[in-house]
């Protein structure tokens, strides 16, 4: 097994917002009818998430009295009782109540901590550190009346964000472990495309050779494919048919640790005549195509640039962990360098020259 050190800081992402379940996830976890709670892991922390009279909130998920999962527990007065000993913790993540001593004052320390939560796309979104002001990523299908939106089953898989991102956008593999789904390894060539950078995202059109890729499900001949990577871990990918059809798929890769993942996707499209199964039926047998060799790469992270070896062809994967790379180490010297390098902006021509630096 390769023996690596950490090339990128888990570190960095905490200060983005990543979801962590659906909004439906979370009210169906509620099969006791003792309120709308969930445990979830973010980052290698473990988390409860719940839904209060005044929205969703995110604690840590250990009662500091004895460590107890508060996700055992349930939501009472817009709080989460612990179901050891009752103790019962606002939206701040305070103790309010310690039944076992009404009299007692409340320990200062009595406390655990809590993260900031929004909810958007009817996902629910945490981001577990503040100071720099980086928003979540837009997703213009969602509102766009003309696209009809069904919503993947969340997945998860055995590897890291960064590597579930790559494999979605790295489209080599397409003709040897989706031959005949969306590729064909009579025609493995791959055009290499131009890639622009600016303000937390990586943009590129593919335009496949003549007769090499349909557009999934309707098995039609794709025009072109446009690709937009919101950094970290969120790619938006519009896929334009010669029949005028468009088809839409938005992934965002969620860091349950270094080395695990949850998975969330919309599946977007302009045509309404044909049933949602049939577009989760196909990515579903993507997905199944692409596991075992993704759960088999190792490290499960990211690795050092000495150890894989990258082609031309592999320029938005140069791109995108020499981005990461950048931010990751930007994380060490504060917020305002983290901000300054999400932003970054990059001239393509100059990078060019670098690419050998970073895989």
């Amino acid at each position: 097994m390769i023996q690596t050190e950490q090339f990128l800081k888990e570190e960095t992402w905490r200060y983005f917002w990543h979801p962590v379940c659906t909004l439906k996830e979370l009210r169906d976890a509620n099969t006791d009818g003792r309120g709308n709670r969930k445990f979830v892991q973010l980052l290698g922390e473990e988390l409860v998430v719940a839904e209060t009279s005044n929205g969703v909130i995110a604690l840590n998920d250990r009662c500091p009295h004895r460590s107890a999962s508060l996700s055992l527990g349930w939501v009472e007065d817009d709080c989460i009782r612990c179901a050891y000993h009752g103790w019962k913790y606002n939206s701040d993540g305070q103790c309010v109540e310690i039944p076992a001593a009404p009299d007692l004052p409340i320990p200062p320390n009595a406390l655990t901590k809590k993260y900031d939560v929004q909810v958007m796309y009817n996902l629910v979104w945490v981001r577990l550190e503040q100071g720099v002001d980086i928003p979540i990523p837009d997703f213009p299908d969602y509102d766009d009346p003309e696209m009809k939106l069904v919503y993947y089953p969340t997945y998860e898989w055995k590897t890291s964000a960064a590597r579930r991102l790559e494999n979605f956008v790295d489209l080599q593999h397409f003709a040897w472990v989706h031959d005949g789904t969306l590729g064909d390894r009579n025609f493995p060539e791959y055009p290499v495309p131009q890639v622009d950078q600016s303000q937390g995202q990586l943009r590129w059109l593919y335009r496949p050779y003549e007769n090499t890729r349909t557009d999934g499900a309707n098995q039609n001949v794709v025009e072109r494919s446009e690709y937009v990577i919101t950094m970290p871990f969120n790619v938006q990918l519009s896929i334009y048919s010669t029949n005028s059809n468009r088809t839409g798929l938005w992934m965002i890769s969620s860091p349950m640790d270094s080395g695990n993942c949850r998975n969330f996707t919309y599946i977007s499209r302009n045509h309404f005549d044909d049933e949602d199964q049939v577009h989760i039926d196909f990515d579903t047998k993507v997905y199944q195509e692409d596991l075992p060799v993704i759960e088999s790469q190792k490290p499960r992270e990211i690795p050092n640039p000495t150890q894989e070896i990258s082609i031309p062809q592999d320029k938005v994967l140069i791109f995108y962990r020499r981005w990461l790379k950048e931010m990751s180490n930007a994380s060490e010297k504060g917020h305002e360098e983290l901000q300054v390098a999400w932003s970054k902006e990059r001239c393509e021509t100059k990078a060019a020259n670098n690419d050998k630096n970073v895989n």
